[in-house]
């Protein structure tokens, strides 16, 4: 590991210097730092691999839609009803859990009062 948390093997795998120097950089100007894209688990050099939230379906229940979901993460529906000063808090029953590998939804089913969303992805 990098003194940021980034695997080595992660880094070489991608062809990318293993001493640290890289890990908060957006070398392909994709919006992501690299220690960002080894958390989504993301290739770093694929311009249009990027972690999104791609629809938020009102429901209910309500569905996130995001993608890519690697089988190697795990993600968390998060919610809040402020966005300026409100605490993101875990939607239950909704995570951690293992990506799909490929596009995947989490679901709130206590939508009301109107809540804000996002998706948290951490290394198991």
């Amino acid at each position: 590991m990098t003194p940021n948390g980034i695997a080595i093997s992660w880094l070489e795998g991608h062809d990318l210097p293993t001493d640290g120097s890289v890990d908060f950089l957006d070398p392909h100007s994709k919006g992501m730092t690299l220690l960002e894209q080894y958390i989504a688990d993301t290739d770093p050099n694929e311009p249009d691999d990027v972690f999104r939230v791609l629809a938020i379906e009102p429901g209910p229940p309500v569905a996130v839609t995001f993608s890519p979901a690697s089988a190697a993460r795990v993600y968390t529906l998060q919610a809040t009803t402020n966005l300026a000063s409100g605490a993101w808090a875990a939607v239950p029953g909704q995570g951690p859990r293992p990506g799909t590998g490929g596009p995947d939804a989490l679901n709130d089913d206590r939508a009301a009062p109107a809540r804000f969303y996002r998706v948290r992805v951490e290394v198991p």
